[in-house]
């Protein structure tokens, strides 16, 4: 079971490495051909990281629950939205739909909603760290279980990561989340037998974000 679930963790990986290529060659080709000093990349450094800038963003990467009777992780993907009301800290909602893993047929999924804030760091090298938290809820849900449940549960989040600039309007980024998802199903599933009151969740998605 754990090799398999490696095996499709290195699949996916995979992809996304070709999905970020494919995504970051044309803007970088046309960052390339411009004149000096007004490259894509500082364009998005003039606006993209300053007060009033919006973000939308696409995420896609691995995603996994702790805990004794959680299964392997999988894959999820989400979507988010970020508004900067400094030109270091920003607000925004992110929504996740992840795959925590499988066992046989059954699967067991989550729902993250956040609303969180963030700081954000400029580095010389084109980098630009954050970190921060939020709150919201999770709607979480076992399939093709016998016995399916779902519920919806309170959560807390801590994320941090990296973005870069890919163009005038582009960025490539890495998320890393850690979320503390609260517990009230006290009737054991058949397959992934009985929660535990807390649990910890966690991802590491590849990020594509467009700014205006």
């Amino acid at each position: 079971m754990k090799q398999w679930g490696m095996w499709r963790a290195s699949r996916f990986a995979t992809l996304l490495a070709l999905a970020a290529i494919c995504l970051s060659v044309p803007p970088l080709a046309r960052a390339a051909q411009a004149p000096a000093g007004k490259s894509g990349a500082a364009n998005a450094d003039a606006a993209a990281w300053k007060n009033g800038a919006n973000w939308l963003m696409l995420r896609a990467g691995y995603a996994k629950a702790q805990g004794q009777n959680e299964p392997d992780g999988a894959g999820g993907y989400g979507f988010g939205f970020r508004r900067f009301v400094s030109d270091r800290l920003s607000l925004g909602l992110n929504v996740q739909h992840d795959l925590l893993g499988t066992f046989g047929a059954a699967s067991k999924i989550e729902v993250p909603v956040m609303f969180e804030m963030l700081w954000h760091f400029h580095w010389n090298a084109g980098l630009y760290p954050y970190f921060g938290g939020g709150v919201g809820a999770a709607w979480r849900k076992t399939y093709r279980t016998g016995n399916d449940q779902s519920s919806y549960q309170p959560m807390l989040g801590f994320n941090a990561g990296t973005d870069l600039p890919i163009g005038a309007h582009n960025t490539l980024g890495l998320d890393l989340r850690m979320e503390g998802v609260s517990s009230d199903q006290m009737v054991p599933n058949p397959v992934f037998g009985e929660e535990e009151p807390r649990s910890v969740h966690w991802s590491f998605k590849l990020t594509y974000g467009v700014t205006y």
